[in-house]
């Protein structure tokens, strides 16, 4: 969120769709901050009672949809502009399934990818992929102050490809 706050990466009344949303305090703040259209994606359904409790308290509407990341489509990705992640790589097995998420979001015409990490190794073995494959792709050192401070990664991929 702080990063979206210092970057004009988020446009006014853009589709998001955050992976592993959790309580989806993401979703919430690009709904808050963007007028976003944001769809909270999430492997446990059982999260979205308490995402939907946290976006009426904030008085913004989140879509939810229960799914892993391998079963995303082109079709269902293609109504995105971005995908939006903070702390989902934390298992060996999940870099390879979000790299193809990744490409495959490009292919549907999904416009950038943020990914923020507290620097995992599967993060960094996802950055290595996305560095090396993908034109415009940056891993940025990030820290936060408020409301404490926070060390983090930002990978931040833009698609500089026409969609297929």
């Amino acid at each position: 969120m702080d990063y979206f706050l210092h970057n004009e990466t988020l446009e006014y009344e853009q589709s998001i769709m955050e992976l592993g949303c959790g309580w989806g305090p993401a979703s919430i703040f690009c709904a808050q901050h963007a007028s976003a259209k944001v769809t909270g994606v999430d492997r446990d359904d059982e999260v979205f009672p308490f995402l939907e409790v946290q976006a009426a308290l904030n008085e913004v509407d989140v879509t939810t949809k229960q799914a892993s990341f391998e079963k995303l489509t082109k079709k269902e990705l293609s109504n995105y502009d971005i995908l939006i992640g903070a702390d989902i790589c934390f298992w060996d097995k999940l870099t390879a399934i979000h790299f193809n998420l990744i490409k495959r979001a490009f292919q549907a015409g999904v416009k950038e990818v943020v990914i923020a990490d507290p620097g995992r190794a599967p993060f960094y073995e996802l950055a290595e992929k996305c560095l090396d494959f993908f034109e415009e792709c940056e891993l940025i050192d990030w820290y936060s102050t408020e409301p404490e401070h926070f060390e983090a990664d930002i990978l931040h991929i833009t698609n500089t490809k026409k969609p297929a």
